[in-house]
């Protein structure tokens, strides 16, 4: 069906979304629909699937996006967004991805640190 203009808007409007995101984001905190609850700091939720899907500012992005010469970590390491988290001699979180995709306490601390 091809819907142009208002009559588009209007049909829109008046059926519901099949497709509910599980999350929404205010300025400054992404909540729950289900529970209406805060979950993580807008931030840091960002940082956090930037983790989850390797597409963060690191070595290796920065490098495939022409934005560097260089891949590597200042640990001497290819610096990647798994590296980051789960090798990383200077920056990496006890429990790796795996901790951070639990986002407790220490998980939520150690993005919150990561980013300054």
């Amino acid at each position: 069906m091809l819907c142009l203009g208002a009559a588009c808007r209007r049909v829109v409007s008046v059926c519901p979304s099949v497709d509910r995101p599980s999350v929404w984001v205010s300025d400054t905190f992404v909540y729950s629909v289900e529970t209406n609850k805060r979950i993580l700091p807008e931030q840091q939720w960002s940082l956090l699937n930037r983790f989850r899907t390797e597409q963060g500012h690191c070595g290796a992005c920065r490098r495939k996006w022409r934005l560097t010469d260089t891949d590597l970590c200042p640990c001497g390491e290819t610096q990647t967004m798994s590296h980051i988290v789960e090798s990383c001699p200077l920056t990496k979180l006890n429990g790796g991805l795996s901790r951070l995709h639990s986002a407790d306490e220490d998980a939520v601390s150690w993005l919150t640190n990561y980013g300054k």
